[in-house]
């Protein structure tokens, strides 16, 4: 690692003859892909030696990567993952690197986006969660991640399996509303599969109702609700416990 001074920083840049950006991906909680980037630039800036408040400025090849099995690689590439026809670079800025306790190493804090992920989260109102771990989301949060995922891909068509079952009251809502809003915003379609009335109401504007995997009506929300048929008209307006 070389070093330049200027008056208020001093600026280091990264030897990629002797360094490596490495990658472990966890596919389908299963398997893990191993690799690296073959190219890369990167640049450290500190107050003088210290690494603790540096800020680190990266950029890497898209197309540079490698797990030592060329078809996976292409795969890499393809527009499932990096699509790196369209996204020819991944950057990444940090501006805090605290030292380990235990010798001189460091752990790298930093804001990496991929494919537009952040936008994604955003588009669900996760934008202050970026930064949690797993462990950390709400059964809500969960949710609108898996839907956030699926936005990346941009599908004309989105299936909803339940998606507010074990939510409370109020995360349903938000949800249902969601749904709704991720349809008017990109354009898409969606297929709701529900128990839930109040989903049902807020996004659909045509319900089947299914009995023993048969389509046994159809029609919109408030024809349904207000039908001749005994047991359809309870399924919409079964007294609340």
């Amino acid at each position: 690692m070389n070093s330049s001074a200027t008056q208020t920083k001093t600026k280091w840049t990264i030897d990629n003859t002797h360094s490596s950006i490495n990658f472990n991906i966890k596919h389908l909680m299963i398997a893990h892909v191993k690799g690296h980037f073959k190219t890369f630039e990167a640049s450290i800036y500190t107050e003088g030696h210290e690494f603790n408040t540096a800020e680190i400025d990266l950029w890497i090849d898209a197309s540079s990567i490698t797990t030592g099995d060329v078809n996976r690689d292409e795969h890499l590439k393809g527009a499932d993952f990096l699509d790196v026809k369209k996204h020819k670079q991944i950057t990444l800025v940090a501006s805090t690197m605290p030292k380990l306790a235990t010798d001189e190493s460091g752990i790298l804090w930093a804001e990496l986006t991929i494919l537009g992920t952040n936008n994604a989260l955003i588009s669900v109102g996760l934008e202050h969660a970026i930064k949690l771990m797993p462990a950390e989301l709400s059964g809500g949060m969960r949710k609108r991640i898996g839907l956030a995922r699926t936005l990346m891909l941009k599908p004309e068509i989105i299936f909803y399996d339940e998606p507010t079952t074990g939510l409370d009251p109020i995360t349903a809502r938000e949800i249902s509303q969601l749904i709704l809003d991720v349809q008017n915003k990109y354009k898409t379609s969606s297929i709701v599969i529900t128990h839930d009335i109040e989903c049902a109401a807020l996004v659909a504007n045509r319900i089947l109702i299914l009995e023993d995997g048969k389509v046994l009506a159809e029609g919109d929300f408030n024809s349904l609700s207000n039908s001749k048929d005994p047991w359809i008209n309870s399924f919409f307006n079964a007294p609340k416990k």
